[in-house]
Parts: structure tokens; sequence; C-alpha cells
């Protein structure tokens, strides 16, 4: 009888390189937060603070109506919040470079000219589902586990077709 192997969800797909453009994928504790009613407060005050829509503070991202994404370690908030971790259930890629906007207009149509660092927004990655995190070098992705291998596809043939467009205009 073999042995099964734990491997990360684009194990084999990242990391991917194109032009100026560079996709990679991170496997960080993520766990979402779900603060019981009349709780928020206790929930902020335990995590440092609580973001508001379409932000992030430190390592709080929203996710959606009272709901948010701790990357990293996250505070105990038992009785406070109902937790989850999320690890094994979504992927977080990374996608840097000059070019990340003119790649993501091919994939959502979320503006993300208009997203500085810190922002956060739900949206389409294609036909997926998908939480994007605006960072001060570039973009986190995270999108459902089992949808991985479809968003590294979309996200490299996006990249190709960027770096294609800027060859042709060298």
């Amino acid at each position: 009888m073999g042995n099964l192997i734990a491997t990360s969800a684009a194990s084999g797909l990242c990391p991917v390189n194109i032009g100026n453009l560079t996709l990679t994928e991170r496997t960080p504790t993520l766990t979402s937060v779900s603060p019981f009613k009349g709780k928020k407060t206790a929930v902020r005050k335990a995590l440092g603070h609580w973001p508001a829509p379409n932000e992030a503070k430190g390592n709080v991202l929203w996710a959606g109506r009272n709901m948010a994404f701790v990357v990293g370690e996250c505070a105990d908030l038992a009785g406070l919040a109902a937790t989850t971790d999320q690890s094994d259930a979504w992927a977080a890629l990374t996608l840097e470079g000059d070019a990340l906007e003119a790649v993501m207009a091919r994939l959502t149509p979320l503006d993300m000219a208009a997203m500085g660092p810190g922002a956060t927004a739900r949206g389409l990655l294609g036909h997926m589902s998908a939480l994007y995190h605006r960072t001060k070098t570039g973009m986190d992705i995270y999108v459902f586990r089992s949808m991985t291998q479809t968003a590294v596809h979309e996200i490299t043939h996006a990249m190709t077709s960027v770096a294609a467009r800027a060859a042709l205009s060298a």
C-alpha cells in the first residue's frame, strides 16, 4: 500500500515567468472569521482591527459581508466568531510585474488599476469566483483549490497575450 503525499494546490504549475510577469504560489494558513451577533467589536479587539468592505488591514482581508480571512496566525476567537481553517480549501497565487493591470483586464471586469495597496475585492477570474488583494508589489489571488489548475491556465494565457502584445509594440 502506497503512502499519500501532501502537495500544494499549484504543485507543478507554478512558478510561471513570462516577460516581466511572475505568477507564484503561496501556501499560507488561511482562516475564515465570521463574528457572532453582537461580537464584532470584541473580534476587532482580539484581531487588532476589522477590515471595512474591500480593504485589508494587516493580515486580515475583507472577504464578504461580515466575513474576513486571516492570512497567517489567527487569534483565539472562541465564543466570539465562527472560525474555519480554509488553508486546504483555497489556493493562494501572487501575480507580480509591470503589466499586472493589463493581465487582470483580460481576466476580470474589476478595475485593478483603481485598487491601491491594501484593497480587496470579490469578483470573477474568467468564470471562477476569486478574492483579490492588492499588495505593494502585486496582486494576491485566492481561488477555490479545485479551480487552481484552471486559474493558473487562465492567468498564464493572459500573461502570454500581454507579453506578445508588448513584443509587437517594441
